[in-house]
């Protein structure tokens, strides 16, 4: 047995070999969370200002942050079905 079939039993392997599965960032800055939803920036402003969506709010000069798991909660609640 060498090295190479060491590694491979290990799991350790070549890593550049590895797909590498991006992270998804939990925390968004408005203008991400408003593409994410799709939406113009001043809409959804005006979505947070109202209070539908929560937001994170830092230090004085710190950027306000958004959670994803907000977003996916408030399109959640936001669906409905057509009805005739």
């Amino acid at each position: 047995m060498n090295k190479q079939d060491i590694a491979k039993a290990q799991g350790i392997g070549n890593p550049v070999s590895q797909a590498k599965v991006p992270l998804r960032k939990r925390l968004l800055t408005v203008k991400e969370a408003s593409v994410y939803l799709g939406m113009s920036l001043s809409t959804f402003r005006n979505l947070y200002w109202s209070g539908a969506i929560s937001i994170i709010k830092g230090r004085e000069n710190e950027k306000i942050r958004v959670d994803v798991f907000d977003l996916d909660k408030w399109i959640e609640a936001s669906k409905t079905r057509y009805t005739y």
